[in-house]
């Protein structure tokens, strides 16, 4: 009879250790994110603040992509124009076993534009880490870690 109450307390164990390691990887992701972005003197947001998802849809750089969801955001001006850096997560269905992906894009937006016009990001190295991804983007004049 204590052979399954023992399984039981263990998978709540190891369900609980594994949440608190996601929660401490994502916590030390985005404070690295918020140090680049106040270093590059832009804001950062967990989520999708400018609704790129939904504008993006048709216009992703990538064949055959499902369910795509943008976030940590890294945005500010740079003189007439907009800069936003940031994930893209999204599920590739061209392949014989779909698996999620992210890579780091950027799109730039003039300040006048209008709401629902076309962007298209450009993607970083599918080679280097999410944090190399990002600082791939640096803005000019800023200073790129080596």
């Amino acid at each position: 009879m204590k052979s399954p109450a023992l399984f039981l307390y263990a998978m709540i164990a190891v369900s609980a250790a594994a949440w608190l390691a996601h929660v401490l990887v994502c916590r030390a992701r985005e404070k690295s994110l918020r140090q680049l972005a106040a270093q590059w003197q832009m804001s950062y947001v967990r989520g999708d603040l400018f609704n790129l998802a939904r504008r993006l849809r048709g216009h992703f750089p990538v064949e055959g992509i499902h369910d795509l969801r943008v976030v940590d955001l890294i945005y500010g001006s740079e003189g007439e124009r907009h800069r936003c850096i940031f994930t893209a997560e999204y599920t590739c269905v061209g392949q014989p076993q779909p698996r999620r992906r992210a890579r780091v894009a950027c799109v730039w937006e003039a300040r006048e534009a209008e709401s629902g016009g076309r962007i298209t990001p450009q993607l970083a190295p599918a080679d280097l880490g999410l944090l190399e991804q990002y600082r791939h983007f640096a803005p000019p004049g800023s200073c790129k870690p080596a």
